[in-house]
């Protein structure tokens, strides 16, 4: 790094990226170096040419290799960052021919091509693009907002140098002749280099980051309007022809932020399930191809069974319309290709497959690829500002019918249909049906074969001319090439006599019935990855003999075969029962915490969190690469784990059937668990005395008689052990100090507040079912009620995002207690006066404060004088 800014201090920034880009071209050889200045002359790239690289990328790369899998999706975050990265800053250095964005870009894809050529070295850098882009603080918004910042324009050429460099050395040693690269191996090269280069990418971002932080400061400090009104302001210095393009852009950004608020989750989800594998066999089948060429409205409905693999499908058919060739009439979307849109089920929300929703993400995609003044856009945002809380009805569609043109395609491709209520899907269909008549749509659906939905279809779109079965014979010989690539990837862990493997190949491939889940879990437990199971051929023909029968007896044996139950049903209760999915770091200290226990022991805490769900999640969870949150393999496993009350208490013979539960048990686990991990000591959850609250013998004694559980002689002997330090005899005690010392954090543990965030915001929404009757477990805990609705009221003041929620759950929680209507956990009296308290200062960050000296049914109804012997005990070193 210090080389870097120590060359970074000769020429300007701009002119050495020109640099770089030059040394570049002349490393290459004469046909690349030909291909680079025909791409650089090119258009800027925009967000589709992300989807479009890597696909191009995929399809060489499954081509050359037949182990390959679509590694180059795993670069999709880092190449978004370098395009809207490159692009910007040919905003900002002012230049008119988009040189740096085409230029740097074209280098990019040119590595990427050459080095698809080698499968251990692809790995090893998309790795690498993946790490860099999930650790990238660069933000394209803050960025935007300081196009007249120099300060601002240099990092981001350094940040652009550092990348073209890299680029460069790595084109160098890829294209050295091959008995070369076998005396001096480029995967030593590339480990030496890749830790370079992700330093200094690291730390120009980090620069970056800090500048803009600067920039915000300074701004602030000159005025106390908002980003919004400072990005007005910078807004009067451009041309009025450039004032009014960022006019159309903000209110293009503004509506489809309305349309759909959540446009990351759609494609983290795509990308995930394109990560999971290909299929060239279907853009070989007359039907997908009559119905992506026809020149009309058509329907593609793709059905087939549970596990069959048709959403990793659909993955695939958006990616390959993404690469569709670019049309003549650019009137439609900015580059003049199709528009693609697409919407995959996410089974962890279950809002996603409602109409508004999924509705509203495809008009979304729809509105982003039109041009910023286009009509639509315009009627779009005055109906939405004109009705902002009303849901999407007939009217959106309506504009789309008048507004688009009728000569470019809409692809829309929809996941598992049958996900939704039958009303819900009958409605999405009439509404693309409707566009269908005036526009040319083509329309792609996935659902089972005996999905009761199928019904609701068929009335809809009486004649469906296209279908394709997962059952075809094309299927079946894919899944013959899946085997045989699985069997490739799997070589370094066990290589089988050529008879046994054709054996196995036979059998998979015969008793799958076309579920590729069912096979591949089947593989794992043949020739796992990642487990510690050593199999004898003699093992291997055993489990051949007697495969299992369907999805779910997979799923069991799975669940018999975790070779580390520790956790037993608990690590699948909290994946289960998470409102957002939990990363491997909060699943980790999720695990850990025992409801009610508030010593921690970080001692006790496996360091690798990945290595917990390898083993402890029986081949069930999976880590997604890009953001590191835990989920199940499939929705199924979810539906197989997760019963009624009664098919639990019937079913529970041991095996797999420990591991089962019922949706309340695992939510009011989750809820146990955020709320003794709020209790911890290590949160400043402190009590506020506003004046001293000084009590004598009797009234502490009286006080510790009447808490709920006290045992006969437990206050007499905290008061006698008091009274031998001599304290009482000078003067009355001030228990709001001693509560106030008692409840500040003490300890400070490394790694713990990773859960935090989730446990702060959804601690709410897991308490619901605390009430009126707790069941299970956690009847063991009904005697401490008090202390667990204490905690609600002291972690009140950390969740601020929906403080309304807070104030209508604890108006609940209070009327139940005052009324007495609920049993265990609230069958004790809370002062009325703490709901108006909170819901005045619903938008701060309260504390709980006692106001009224000496009135101990003051501390009695926050719920505090239940600490009072542990406070005494810490506070004067009893020890009982």
């Amino acid at each position: 790094m210090s080389k870097a800014v120590g060359q970074a201090a000769k020429l300007k920034a701009e002119i050495r990226l020109a640099q770089a880009l030059s040394e570049f071209c002349a490393r290459l050889s004469e046909p690349r170096s030909r291909e680079f200045k025909t791409l650089r002359a090119t258009s800027p790239p925009s967000p589709d040419d992300v989807v479009r690289l890597t696909e191009e990328v995929n399809r060489d790369g499954s081509r050359t290799h037949k182990a390959w899998r679509p590694y180059a999706t795993k670069m999709a975050l880092f190449l978004e960052k370098v395009q809207w990265l490159s692009r910007i800053g040919d905003v900002l250095l002012g230049s008119s021919q988009n040189w740096i964005a085409s230029s740097v870009w074209t280098a990019v894809k040119v590595t990427l091509g050459i080095a698809v050529g080698s499968l251990r070295f692809f790995q090893r850098i998309s790795d690498l693009f993946l790490k860099i882009g999930k650790a990238s603080t660069v933000t394209k918004d803050l960025v935007e907002l300081f196009p007249d910042s120099k300060e601002l324009q240099d990092l981001m050429c350094e940040y652009l140098i550092t990348l073209v460099n890299f680029c460069a050395k790595v084109v160098k040693e890829l294209e050295k002749p091959t008995v070369l690269q076998l005396t001096c191996p480029f995967i030593a090269f590339f480990d030496k280099e890749a830790s370079q280069f992700e330093t200094d990418l690291a730390q120009w971002g980090i620069a970056i980051d800090k500048r803009v932080v600067v920039l915000l400061t300074r701004r602030q400090a000159d005025s106390a309007d908002t980003i919004a009104k400072i990005g007005r302001t910078l807004a009067q210095w451009v041309p009025s022809v450039e004032k009014k393009q960022q006019y159309l852009i903000l209110r293009s950004s503004r509506l489809q932020e309305k349309l759909c608020s959540r446009q990351y989750e759609r494609v983290a989800a795509w990308r995930r399930q394109r990560r999971k594998g290909t299929a060239e066999w279907l853009f070989k089948e007359q039907a997908y191809l009559d119905w992506k060429n026809t020149t009309k409205s058509g329907v593609l409905w793709i059905h087939g069974k549970l596990g069959s693999g048709k959403t990793v499908l659909l993955a695939n058919i958006v990616a390959e319309l993404y690469r569709l060739p670019q049309g003549g009439d650019n009137t439609i979307s900015g580059d003049g290709r199709p528009i693609v849109t697409y919407h995959f089920c996410n089974h962890d929300r279950p809002d996603s497959n409602t109409y508004d929703f999924i509705l509203g993400s495809v008009v979304q995609q729809i509105v982003a690829r039109l041009e910023p003044g286009s009509r639509v856009i315009a009627e779009m945002d005055r109906y939405l500002q004109s009705a902002p809380c009303r849901p999407l009805e007939d009217e959106v569609i309506g504009i789309l019918r008048r507004g688009l043109p009728r000569n470019r395609p809409v692809f829309m491709v929809l996941d598992a249909l049958d996900e939704c209520q039958e009303e819900t899907a009958a409605s999405i269909l009439g509404a693309l049906k409707s566009l269908s008549e005036v526009c040319v749509v083509r329309l792609c659906f996935s659902t089972r074969a005996d999905a009761p939905v199928s019904g609701v279809i068929m009335s809809i779109f009486p004649r469906i001319d296209y279908q394709v079965s997962m059952s075809s014979p094309a299927a079946v010989a894919d899944m013959e090439s899946f085997v045989e690539a699985e069997f490739e990837r799997r070589r370094h862990v066990r290589k089988l006599d050529v008879s046994l493997e054709g054996i196995v190949k036979d059998v998979l491939v015969g008793a799958s019935e076309g579920m590729y889940l069912w096979v591949a879990l089947q593989i794992e437990t043949l020739f796992p990855l990642h487990g510690h199971t050593l199999l004898t051929d003699s093992d291997i023909l055993r489990l051949l003999k007697n495969p299992p029968k369907d999805l779910f007896e997979v799923f069991d044996r799975a669940l018999e075969r975790i070779s580390d139950p520790r956790y037993g049903k608990t690590i699948f209760q909290l994946v289960a029962a998470a409102k957002q999915p939990l990363t491997v770091a909060e699943l980790r200290i999720a695990l850990h915490v025992q409801p009610g226990n508030l010593d921690w022991n970080p001692m006790t805490i496996p360091k690798d969190g990945e290595a917990i769900i390898s083993l402890c999640g029986g081949c069930l969870l999976e880590v997604d690469e890009e953001d590191d949150t835990v989920r199940f393999i499939h929705h199924s496993v979810r539906q197989h784990l997760v019963l009624d009350f009664e098919a639990v208490q019937r079913d529970d013979h041991g095996g797999a059937s420990t591991y089962k539960f019922c949706e309340s048990e695992a939510d009011i686990h989750m809820g146990m668990v955020c709320v003794t991990y709020l209790r911890y000591s290590i949160f400043d959850t402190t009590l506020a005395a506003k004046s001293r609250l000084d009590v004598d013998v009797n009234q502490l004694t009286g006080t510790l008689n009447q808490l709920p559980g006290m045992e006969e002689g437990v206050a007499s002997t905290l008061i006698a052990a008091i009274r031998r330090r001599r304290v009482l005899a000078q003067g009355k005690i001030d228990i709001g100090r001693i509560l106030q010392c008692y409840l500040k954090p003490k300890v400070d543990i490394p790694g713990l507040l990773v859960f935090s965030d989730y446990a702060h915001e959804h601690w709410i929404w897991h308490t619901v079912r605390f009430w009126p009757e707790p069941c299970g477990e956690f009847k063991r805990y009904k005697k401490s009620g008090r202390c667990w609705i204490m905690s609600h009221l002291r972690c009140f003041g950390r969740w601020q995002k929906r403080p309304w929620g807070i104030s209508i759950h604890l108006k609940a929680v209070i009327q139940k207690g005052c009324s007495g209507d609920s049993k265990g956990l609230l069958d004790y009296p809370i002062d009325p006066g703490v709901l108006p308290r909170l819901q005045r200062n619903s938008t701060e960050d309260v504390q709980l404060h006692l106001s009224v000296p000496g009135n101990l049914a003051r501390l009695d109804g926050w719920g505090y004088s239940c600490l009072l012997p542990s406070a005494l005990i810490e506070e004067y070193e009893i020890h009982p």
